[in-house]
């Protein structure tokens, strides 16, 4: 994974229970080791995806991370919360809510629509912290293709 001026780099274990019988029945451990940004880290996983209706879905993750500099580790979590609504009219909008252990969080919900065989809407409402200062921003998006 390339991020300049970075080569970070990683390797991941991650087990996956009952994806084959039920994806909604399933739940999903992993481990992963590596260096990002120049600093080595061990990071755990688990995910959990919940079918609450036909139409309503929600994916649950939860990350620890250990980075390991050179004075000694320091931990980070982040819990991330996903959840779609499909319309009969194949619209859907998306919640996705994140809390990091930096008191950081990130709001976002994305409304799409695919008006026609050939157009498409988007509207994506974020909220985010980032250098210490919250941040909302609102995006239109119309997709038209030839």
């Amino acid at each position: 994974m390339f991020h300049a001026p970075f080569q970070n780099r990683y390797d991941r274990f991650g087990i996956v229970y009952n994806e084959e019988v039920n994806v909604w029945d399933s739940i999903e451990f992993g481990f992963e080791k590596g260096v990002y940004e120049k600093e080595p880290y061990k990071e755990f996983s688990l995910g959990k995806p919940m079918r609450i209706t036909d139409r309503l879905v929600t994916t649950f993750n939860g990350n620890f991370r250990v980075k390991e500099p050179g004075q000694g580790d320091r931990e980070i979590w982040l819990w991330r919360s996903v959840t779609q609504y499909n319309f009969v009219w194949d619209g859907r909008i998306k919640f996705a809510a994140e809390q990091t252990s930096e008191s950081r969080h990130n709001l976002m919900v994305l409304f799409s629509w695919p008006m026609r065989s050939n157009i498409d809407l988007y509207l994506l409402f974020n909220d985010y912290e980032t250098n210490g200062k919250d941040v909302s921003a609102a995006f239109f998006k119309i997709i038209y293709r030839f």
